[in-house]
């Protein structure tokens, strides 16, 4: 038997208590993180920045680390335009809270120069393995002000592993296959939008607009869902070994018979 659980998170149901101290942190980290390049001697060299990259992609959201992330940011603020890719680089291997600080001081480097190194963050967003919030930023400078470059893009990304990415084509295919008057165009369009989506809500916008079409959605097969299955039980588990042994239905999973038991403790048993 399967049990599937479900939990609920709901930030406004955790009561935060804010000390004096954690308080001054908070108010720290964001004056470092403001802090602009004409604050401090000068760029960082490149052995300085990368240490830098590893102490604040070390902070974690429980305070840990945050000392030193906060030395590390003043570093990174320094930074010079050319140093960007780097710093891009270093959002591989960031949580969510140090991706987010140096997302910031990206926007504040670039926010002082007149120049981006276009190839190489170029570089940086067309390889689908770096971080998805990295490749997001990189797109967003690339095409700021470029329209017709995001444009050639979009269409390209609607089956990128980057969820945010994806979402951007998706919401592109959707908004011309609405605007197409032929409703066999129309309806192609929705339906390649429907097999790309991963969002929710894009997912039942289309499902939506399909529906007014006279298609039917079968929501299952499109979220992945599992509404078939054989069970066969029970296998021993004698020493806590039952992980390592191959069982009956294991020893030719490509080749599985429902018509046939196997034999568990002298006795049979069936799918």
């Amino acid at each position: 038997m399967f049990i599937k659980r479900s939990f609920i998170f709901s930030a406004a149901a955790i009561p935060v208590v804010v000390t004096k101290t954690a308080l001054a942190v908070v108010i720290a980290v964001g004056l470092v993180v403001g802090l602009a390049a004409d604050s401090f001697a000068g760029a960082p060299g490149n052995d300085s920045l990368g240490e830098a990259l590893a102490a604040v992609c070390a902070v974690e959201a429980n305070g840990e680390g945050h000392e030193s992330a906060v030395r590390a940011m003043k570093v990174i603020n320094a930074a010079t335009i050319d140093q960007v890719p780097e710093i891009l680089v270093g959002m591989d291997g960031a949580n969510k809270l140090s991706a987010n600080w140096l997302r910031s001081a990206i926007v504040s480097i670039v926010g002082r120069s007149d120049k981006l190194p276009r190839e190489e963050i170029t570089s940086y967003f067309k390889d689908t393995k770096h971080s998805q919030m990295g490749r997001l930023l990189a797109f967003e400078l690339l095409t700021e002000g470029d329209a017709d470059l995001a444009a050639t893009w979009i269409p390209g990304l609607i089956d990128d592993p980057s969820l945010p990415l994806r979402e951007k084509a998706v919401a592109a295919l959707i908004e011309s296959a609405v605007a197409n008057e032929d409703p066999v165009q129309k309806i192609g369009g929705l339906a390649v939008a429907l097999k790309n989506a991963r969002s929710v809500s894009q997912i039942q916008e289309v499902a939506k607009l399909l529906r007014a079409n006279d298609v039917a959605i079968n929501f299952q097969r499109q979220l992945g869902f599992l509404n078939s299955w054989s069970i066969v039980s029970s296998f021993d588990n004698k020493d806590e070994s039952g992980f390592d042994v191959v069982y009956g239905p294991e020893a030719d999973l490509k080749n599985i018979d429902t018509s046939k038991g196997f034999e568990i403790a002298d006795e049979m048993t069936d799918w």
